[in-house]
Order: structure tokens, then C-alpha cells, then sequence
């Protein structure tokens, strides 16, 4: 038998042997998260296509395109963000219909010019005073 291989071993071949140990289980350890990370990528394409993410995916897009073309048209229209443009057909016609329903401003606007009128040809100070009394 030989001697050589029966001793005990010293502090140096341990270190020595400890490093290759560490190095072979470094090497594989990485292949195996090589392979993981092929095993999750393989895995989450079956999933996608279990799922339907793809389809998800394209009706995703679809959806978009569809709301690009409402809010285009709605622009056209005149709609904007924070209500529509006043020079749009959509604000001409607010404000004519506002004008047509609107009851309170014109009133107050014929008063006025009623009342202005009457300042001017008021005859006489106390018809004067008694007018802008009444206001």
C-alpha cells in the first residue's frame, strides 16, 4: 500500500482541494441557472399562449387605434380637453342656443339701455335721481 495515500491530509492540500471543489461547483451552478433561465423562457411562452396574452395583446392595440380615431374625430368636432374651441361649429352653437334660452342677461341688458336712455333726456334733476334710485 502506499504511504501517500493513507496520511492524514495537510492544511494545504485541503485548501487546495476545497478550491477545485469550489470552482467545478461554480461551473455548475452556472450552467444550471443557464438552463433555468431557458426552462423560464420556454415556460412563459407556454403560458402566453395558454393564456392568450397575444390576443390580449392585439385586441390591446386595436382598442388604442380605435380610441386615436374617436379622439380625432372628436377634435374635428371641436372637442377638445377642457370642453371645445369657441370658433368650433360646437361653440357656435352653444352659444346661440345659450342666447335663444337665456332670459336673465337679455332682460338686464334692455334695462340698461332703458335706463341709460331715460338718464339722457330726463327732464329734470328729481326724474334723474329717482331713476338711479330705483337701480
Amino acid at each position: 500500500m502506499n504511504e501517500g495515500t493513507t496520511k492524514e491530509p495537510t492544511v494545504s492540500q485541503r485548501q487546495a482541494m476545497a478550491k477545485l471543489a469550489e470552482e467545478s461547483f461554480a461551473k455548475r451552478i452556472q450552467e444550471a441557472r443557464d438552463e433555468e433561465g431557458a426552462l423560464v423562457k420556454e415556460i412563459t411562452v407556454e403560458l402566453k399562449n395558454e393564456f392568450g396574452i397575444d390576443a390580449v395583446g392585439h385586441q390591446i392595440d386595436s382598442f388604442k387605434k380605435q380610441i386615436d380615431i374617436l379622439e380625432d374625430k372628436q377634435g374635428k368636432l371641436g372637442w377638445g380637453y377642457n370642453g371645445f374651441d369657441d370658433d368650433s361649429k360646437a361653440g357656435r352653437l352653444l352659444k346661440g342656443r345659450v342666447s335663444q334660452r337665456s332670459t336673465g342677461v337679455k332682460k338686464l341688458d334692455a334695462e340698461r339701455k332703458k335706463v341709460l336712455a331715460a338718464i339722457w333726456t330726463c327732464q329734470r334733476l328729481d326724474e334723474l335721481e329717482a331713476l338711479v334710485e330705483k337701480l
